[in-house]
């Protein structure tokens, strides 16, 4: 335990063997470190945490380790030591959002309902009520989905008996079917002109394709690129996207010669079923998507939405919060399902258990939930920020029984002062907020001392020692019309009158600071022109003509990094995968020496990527270079030589 000389200390006791019938028989010694007795001193019970005792405040006067003697009717049932320094180190920081970890070889195995209680020096709670919320593990953008994954929640209390329910992610991909066609032999006229999904306009050519269905489809799937056509049964054929979702689409036009009798198409415009589609891409789905669903799917008639999705400022990490029912340790959301893929993309994994149990759960002003870490090995009080100087006791709870307690002292150190900066500009109704600024702090003479980023209001809290200083703000993407600004943080033990000091909640001696100042998205000159690039291309079949669909390629540079054409070349390995028709392209530095590895083909070619824009087929290139293969030598161990 740690206490700061000549500072009150309270001194916390926990009841776990039961041991005081009567509080007042209940009393704390206290020696310092010369054996001298500083003081016996009474304890009071916590209202709300039967286990707790905390003593009267003790003031040490003299350094050094001091021994404390619990006793009850005179009698020692417990001995621990203090530590008595002029400026003890803070177990958390001030202003800084922490997480309260208590390790799992005290509490148990993982998959335990643990919650705490947090009280302060007075026996007060520190908590507030609050409905269920959990934070994922991870930030997300979008996300890749497929059709029918799902996300199965429960929140309770459940008053109007809804029960769980899912949502699911639709999306289907565009497709045109043509009548029957008739099949003829391709002619030389026999063209279309295409686009998938917004695209470039690419051109079909039929000449020349022998007259059956099974040879239009293959012609088709040699030139398709972003989707394929299939046998749709009854003698039509059908051409379907790659992409699915509501920003499918297929346009077909110009269609010559005798392709529409061949091929049974029309000229037009053909998208993905609406009904069939909740997501415009379901390769990238947004957080406005995935908010939507989730709110209008978890809801009932009566109290409408059920959970408020949002993403956590700065982190973009996804936040669930119920707001429906009463909060508090009964406002509960389960996560009882989800499919695998979809639950890891959202940083879901950590919710709870499959199929059972809270996954978050509220605070009914007393307790918080703590939910199993495995990345600290242990139940973890998310997101505490401690505002002032202060003592902490947190009583844990197993399943509703008090089972263990830890203490922590939250201090300032006297050679630094709390700084909360708030920036921000003054246009706006009342002001817009730069959100995710980083604020540097640095002296005159260029020596960083500081550094934060702000939160979704402005707000940051910096501990800085007094003197002058320079706040220089900076934001990926963003200019400012003022920065730099000149500061002074005053020493508030001097100067406890100065204007800049402020009191939120007893913070009396925070200082305020506003860095007034517009932003803007400042214009920049044009990209460079790109490096000299050669487009190669390959088709891979199997021997029955089917396309070898999702084949890996792996291009890896031979050369250390160095100067091709003028363009330095520091990438060493890309990996591409072939499309549904067996087709794969990208583009290369010109003049650069790669080594082409197709898994499914077990083959492995070094080539010079060709000085010219290309495009140009890859297995070509491949066709006539050497393999690179590995000869191993084995290390055979010789039988010693025995005689008999």
């Amino acid at each position: 335990m740690k206490a700061r000389l000549k500072t009150s200390r309270t001194l916390p006791f926990f009841d776990a063997l039961s041991e005081v019938a009567d509080v007042n028989l209940f009393k704390v010694q206290v020696l310092d470190a010369a054996g001298t007795e500083v003081g016996v001193f009474s304890t009071s019970q916590v209202t709300g945490a039967p286990n707790l005792y905390l003593s009267a405040g003790v003031t040490p006067l003299t350094l050094g380790q001091h021994q404390i003697y619990y006793k009850y009717n005179d009698i020692v049932i417990l001995h621990d030591t203090m530590e008595v320094g002029a400026e003890p180190i803070s177990d958390f920081p001030i202003g800084t959002s922490v997480d309260i970890v208590l390790d799992d070889s005290i509490m148990g195995v993982p998959g335990q309902n643990i919650t705490a209680h947090l009280y302060n020096s007075a026996g007060t709670t520190l908590s507030s009520t609050s409905f269920a919320q959990y934070t994922g593990s991870q930030a997300i953008t979008t996300f890749a989905v497929s059709n029918n994954d799902q996300l199965t929640f429960q929140v309770l209390p459940d008053e109007n008996t809804v029960g769980a329910q899912t949502i699911t992610f639709l999306c289907s991909p565009a497709e045109v079917e043509g009548a029957v066609g008739s099949y003829g032999a391709g002619g030389q006229n026999d063209t279309a002109t295409y686009q998938i999904d917004g695209a470039a306009a690419r051109t079909l050519d039929l000449n020349g394709v022998t007259g059956d269905q099974a040879s239009y489809i293959a012609a088709l799937n040699a030139q398709l690129k972003g989707a394929y056509a299939a046998d749709a049964g009854g003698g039509t054929t059908e051409i379907v996207t790659d992409s699915q979702g509501s920003g499918s689409s297929i346009v077909l036009s110009n269609l010559g010669g005798t392709f529409q009798a061949n091929t049974g198409f029309s000229a037009g415009t053909y998208g993905s079923v609406p009904a069939s589609n909740n997501v415009g891409n379901s390769d990238a789905v947004t957080f406005s998507e995935l908010k939507l669903l989730i709110e209008t799917t978890v809801l009932d008639s009566t109290q409408g939405d059920r959970v408020l999705v949002t993403l956590e400022a700065i982190t973009n990490k996804l936040v669930l919060t119920a707001v429906s029912g009463t909060a508090g340790d009964g406002s509960q959301i389960d996560l009882q399902s989800g499919t695998a893929s979809l639950l890891t993309s959202l940083g879901l994994s950590s919710l709870g258990t499959q199929g059972a149990g809270v996954a978050a759960q509220g605070s009914d002003g007393v307790s918080v939930q703590a939910p199993y870490d495995s990345s600290v090995d242990g139940y973890a009080i998310q997101n505490v920020t401690f505002s002032s100087e202060q003592e902490v006791f947190v009583v844990w709870h197993n399943s509703g029984v008090q089972s263990h307690m830890t203490s922590y002292y939250v201090t300032q150190p006297t050679d630094e002062e709390v700084v909360s900066i708030t920036v921000g500009s003054l246009s706006g109704p009342n002001g817009t907020p730069h959100i995710g600024t980083t604020v540097t702090v640095s002296t005159v003479d260029g020596v960083q001392v500081a550094q934060g980023d702000t939160d979704i209001a402005g707000d940051l809290r910096l501990e800085i020692p007094p003197g002058d200083y320079i706040f220089t703000l900076s934001k990926s993407g963003f200019a400012y019309t003022t920065n730099n600004f000149t500061q002074e943080v005053y020493n508030s033990s001097v100067i406890p009158a100065d204007p800049n000091l402020y009191s939120v909640a007893g913070d009396t001696g925070v200082q305020a600071m506003h860095l007034i100042t517009e932003v803007f998205e400042p214009t920049v000159t044009s990209a460079p022109a790109p490096a000299s690039m050669c487009t190669l291309y390959a088709t891979l079949f199997r021997m029955d003509g089917t396309p070898v669909r999702h084949a890996t390629v792996h291009v890896g540079l031979v050369h250390r990094p160095q100067l091709f054409s003028g363009t330095a070349v520091f990438d060493t390995q890309r990996v591409y995968k072939t499309d549904s028709n067996g087709y794969v392209e990208f583009s290369l530095v010109q003049g650069i020496k790669v080594e082409i590895s197709i898994a499914p083909l077990s083959l492995r070619r070094r080539i010079d990527v060709p000085s010219s824009a290309g495009p140009t087929n890859l297995l070509t290139l491949l066709s006539g270079a050497d393999d690179p293969f590995d000869i191993i030598t084995p290390n055979i161990a010789i039988a010693p030589k025995r005689t008999i």
